[in-house]
Parts: C-alpha cells; structure tokens; sequence
C-alpha cells in the first residue's frame, strides 16, 4: 500500500486543475465559486484519502480462503463545527484488495478564501478501489453535499476517477472539470 499512498498523496499534492464547465446552484440560483468548490472537494477526497489508509493500516483479520469482504473499524473525522466518518470493508482479492468506503459529514466547516463554508454529505461520498496495492487499480469517489457560507446556500455533486498507474484524476466537483496529473 505505500506506493499507492505516495501515488494518491502525489495527486492530491499537485492539485486540481480544473475548466469551467457549469456550476451546481441554489435557491435563488446561488451558487458555490469555483475556488471553494475546489477547496472543499479537496478536504473532502483528502479525508477519504485518509479513510483509505488507515483501513490498510488496521490489523489484518485471519485469511480466509474466500473473498469475503472485511468491515473497517469506523474511522471518526473531527471537524470544525461538526464531524464526518467513514465505514466500509476492503476485500483482499489475491493480495491485490478492493475497498468500498462511504463518508459521512454533518456540519463540518471548511476555510476558504471567502470564510467559512459548513458542508454536510448528501449522499454519502462513495469510494470505491479496486487492484489498490499493486499500483495499477482505481480509485472512485462519487456523491454530493449540501454546503453553507458567505451568506449563501446550494447542493453540489462530486465525481470522479483516478487511474493509479497514471497516477492521473479525472471527472467533476461542483460542475467544474477535473483533469490532474502528478509527477
């Protein structure tokens, strides 16, 4: 797992370049400018970057001679003003594991360049991995949340894949386009 943590850390460190493409709104037609957007969608896959971790960091259960899927321990998610956690099991599939993990976040505030934006999933964010420990799999992070701040209210989608040997992120947060490469 370590290289795919220094793959995925990789990514996340180069940040998220992104296009205009449309923005989710509001009541009212507010909506979330594209730098909190990108902020908060950033917290957000960095904590299920986290999550991600430290379930391959718990203690291993007893190999079976299945592919049964092994629950994670919740991992709890302090946050300013609220708090988040993610549940979820990794399957070992001929040591190459896949994950299925959902966080949840209820009013968890996010700094942003215009103040402070309180963030709650709407769904869940769905992450999905598979072939995670041999540097080629992929990662998916799919779901929404209904955000707060600078004196305005709106809901937001995120979606997106990452390609673990290409160490490449694509798809959309708030409408906006994603494309990011580390290296």
């Amino acid at each position: 797992m370590k290289k795919t943590s220094r793959t995925l850390a990789g990514i996340l460190a180069v940040g998220l370049a992104v296009s205009a493409c449309g923005e989710q709104t509001g009541p009212g037609g507010t909506t979330l400018p594209e730098a909190e957007a990108l902020t908060i969608g950033a917290s957000m896959v960095a904590f299920g970057f986290v999550a991600l971790a430290q379930a391959f960091a718990m203690p291993s259960p007893p190999a079976s001679a299945s592919a049964a899927a092994d629950p994670i321990t919740p991992i709890a998610y302090p946050c300013e003003g609220g708090s988040g956690q993610a549940t979820g099991d990794v399957t070992d599939v001929g040591g190459a594991y896949d994950a299925a993990i959902a966080v949840n976040m209820t009013d968890c505030g996010f700094q942003t360049g215009s103040g402070l934006f309180m963030v709650s999933t709407n769904p869940a964010l769905n992450i999905t991995g598979s072939n995670l420990t041999t540097g080629t799999g992929t990662v998916t992070m799919s779901g929404g949340f209904n955000w707060n701040g600078g004196g305005e209210s709106g809901t937001c989608q995120l979606n997106f894949t990452i390609n673990l040997s290409q160490a490449n992120a694509q798809g959309t947060i708030c409408g906006f386009n994603l494309n990011s490469t580390a290296g």
